[in-house]
C-alpha cells in the first residue's frame, strides 16, 4: 500500500482553492495512508491556513522541490500551462486533469475533467457545481479500484457531504449585515448606485450595513459613500487582509455578496449569505456550496451565460429594495414569508444537496420563487436536468449504453411530447444529423483533423456536441474516438 502523497495543483483564485476543500475531505476519507499536498498561490493559501483542511501547501516557486519524489496520485485542477508542465515532470501512480504529452501537446485525463473543459462558452445547461466536478473522476477511480487498497469498497461511490458549517442567523432587529461590493469582473457585481440604495434601505429597516472589499474595491466603496452624504464610516473596503476578513465575517449576522471568492469563504464559515448571481456566472456552478444559503438570479433564459451578449440585461431586474426585503425576512426569522415576496423578474433559490437517488451528494438549487418554483414546464431546466443525469450515467460508467427506461430520459420525452412536440422532433433530427456526421468520418481512410462542428447545433444539443468535440480533439480524432462519440450520441435520442 502506497504511502506517497497525493498532490493537488490548484493555481487559480481564492474561491477555486476553497472549492477544492471538499476534494481534500474526499481524499482523506478514501486514501487514509496518503498525506495531501497542494500547490497553490501563496498569497491565498497563507491567509487561509487557520480555516484550511490539514494539508501541506507549496507555492509554485517550490516546484523544483516537488519533482524529487514520487506521488501516489496527482489531480491538476488548474488550466494554466505551467501546471501541465509540472505534471509532466512528476512521477505518479495515477493522475487526472491537464498535462503535456511526450510531444508537448496539451491533453486532459479524466472523463469529468474533459466534461468540465467542454463547458467553456457552453455552460447554458450545466447543473454540476465546480466542487463536485473536482471529485467525480476520483470517485470513479475508487470505484474501479475498489478491490485494491482503497478505503471505499462499495460498488457505488457517493459524493461526501463535506462538513461545511451550518449557516444560521440570530434573530434581531438591528443586524450587522456585510455587503461585499466587488468581483473579479465588473459584469459580476451591481454598480455603486445599487449598493448605495441597498445600504439606505437596510438602514431604514433598522439594520447596520457595512461595505466590505479588498484594495480593488476601495474606489467603489468611496463612490458608494459619496452618494450616502458622507457615511464613510461604513466603508471598510481595503481595510482587511483575507485572514482579517475571515474574522470580520465571523462577527456579522448576514452577508450579501456577488459571485466572488469571499462568497465561498462565508459559506465555509457558516455565515448566512444572499448570493447576488448576476452577469456571466452560473449559480449552479459557483453558488454557495453548503446547504442553506439564498441565491438571487434574473428570470431570463440567458442566465448562466459564459459571456454576456445582451448588454447585462440581467442587472436590470436586481432592485435594492427587493434585496433588502429578502435580507429583512431572513434576519427576523421569517423565511416562510420568502415565498410571498413580489420579486418580479427574479428567481430565488436555496442551496442544497441531493440526498436520494443516483445523483446523491450532488449540489442542487432548490427553487423558492420564480420560474423553477412554479409547476409549469420549463424547457431550459428540463434539458439541464436531463443532461446532468445523462452525463452522470455515461461518464461514471465509461460510456456504457444508456438504459431505455432511464427516468430522466422518459420524463423529458413525455413532457416535450405534451408541451413542445416540434422541439422534440428538432432535437431527434439534430441527433440523427450528428450520428450521420460521425459515421461519415468513420468511412474516411485518411486521418481526420479538427472540425469545429459543435457550435452548428441547437443550444439544447450543445452539451453533447461540445463534449464530443473535446473528446475527439483529446484523442486525435481517431476512429476509436469517433465510435465512442457515435455510441454516446445514439444513447441521447429520445
Amino acid at each position: 500500500m502506497s504511502t506517497n502523497p497525493i498532490l493537488i495543483i490548484q493555481m487559480q483564485r481564492m474561491g477555486d482553492l476553497i472549492l477544492s476543500f471538499p476534494l481534500v475531505s474526499f481524499l482523506e476519507k478514501n486514501f487514509q495512508t496518503n498525506p495531501i499536498w497542494i500547490v497553490a498561490e501563496e498569497n491565498y493559501f497563507s491567509e487561509l491556513l487557520p480555516i484550511s483542511p490539514n494539508v501541506t501547501y507549496f507555492p509554485y516557486s517550490a516546484a523544483h522541490r516537488l519533482i524529487t519524489r514520487p506521488y501516489h496520485g496527482i489531480i491538476n485542477l488548474s488550466h494554466r500551462t505551467e501546471s501541465a508542465e509540472l505534471v509532466k515532470q512528476l512521477k505518479h501512480d495515477w493522475f487526472y486533469g491537464y498535462y503535456l504529452d511526450e510531444d508537448n501537446n496539451l491533453r486532459i485525463k479524466g472523463n469529468w475533467q474533459i466534461y468540465r473543459a467542454s463547458l467553456t462558452h457552453n455552460n447554458r445547461h450545466n447543473h454540476y457545481h465546480w466542487s463536485d466536478l473536482n471529485i467525480l473522476d476520483i470517485a470513479q477511480h475508487i470505484k474501479i479500484n475498489s478491490n485494491n487498497d482503497y478505503a471505499e469498497s462499495s460498488h457505488k461511490v457517493a459524493l461526501p457531504h463535506f462538513n461545511w458549517a451550518k449557516p444560521e442567523v440570530t434573530k434581531k432587529k438591528n443586524a450587522r449585515i456585510g455587503i461585499f461590493v466587488g468581483a473579479s469582473q465588473a459584469e459580476k457585481h451591481p454598480n455603486a448606485n445599487f449598493f448605495a440604495e441597498l445600504v439606505l434601505a437596510l438602514f431604514k429597516l433598522g439594520h447596520k450595513p457595512v461595505l466590505l472589499g479588498g484594495k480593488t474595491e476601495e474606489k467603489m466603496g468611496a463612490e458608494i459613500c459619496d452618494q450616502l452624504q458622507g457615511l464613510h464610516g461604513i466603508n471598510l473596503c481595503g481595510h482587511f487582509s483575507i485572514a482579517e476578513l475571515v474574522e470580520m465575517l465571523k462577527k456579522i449576522d448576514l452577508f450579501i455578496c456577488p459571485d466572488t471568492g469571499p462568497l465561498h469563504l462565508a459559506s465555509l464559515l457558516g455565515v448566512k449569505t444572499i448570493n447576488l448571481s448576476l452577469g456571466n456566472v452560473s449559480a449552479f456552478e459557483t453558488g454557495p456550496n453548503s446547504p442553506g444559503h439564498l441565491i438571487v438570479s434574473a428570470n431570463l433564459s440567458c442566465v448562466g451565460c459564459w459571456k454576456c451578449e445582451r448588454n447585462l440585461k440581467c442587472h436590470n431586474f436586481f432592485k435594492p429594495l427587493k434585496i433588502a426585503q429578502i435580507a429583512n425576512e431572513l434576519i427576523l426569522g421569517r423565511e416562510q414569508n420568502l415565498k410571498r415576496l413580489n420579486l418580479k423578474g427574479l428567481n430565488l433559490y436555496i442551496s442544497d444537496r441531493n440526498y436520494l437517488g443516483e445523483l446523491s451528494g450532488l449540489y442542487k438549487l432548490k427553487p423558492i420563487l420564480g420560474k423553477d418554483a412554479r409547476q409549469n414546464f420549463n424547457i431550459k431546466t428540463a434539458f439541464s436536468v436531463f443532461w446532468q443525469s445523462f452525463f452522470y450515467e455515461h461518464l461514471s460508467k465509461n460510456f456504457a449504453p444508456n438504459q431505455e427506461n432511464s427516468t430522466f430520459k422518459l420524463k423529458l420525452k413525455k413532457e416535450l411530447e405534451t408541451i413542445n412536440p416540434k422541439l422534440l422532433l428538432k432535437y431527434n433530427q439534430a441527433l440523427i444529423k450528428l450520428c450521420r456526421y460521425f459515421a461519415g468520418k468513420l468511412n474516411i481512410n485518411k486521418k481526420n483533423t479538427f472540425d469545429n462542428f459543435w457550435i452548428n447545433y441547437p443550444p439544447c444539443i450543445r452539451p453533447l456536441t461540445s463534449f464530443c468535440q473535446l473528446w475527439l480533439d483529446n484523442n486525435d480524432y481517431s476512429k476509436a474516438a469517433y465510435i465512442q462519440v457515435l455510441q454516446l450520441t445514439e444513447s441521447a435520442r429520445l
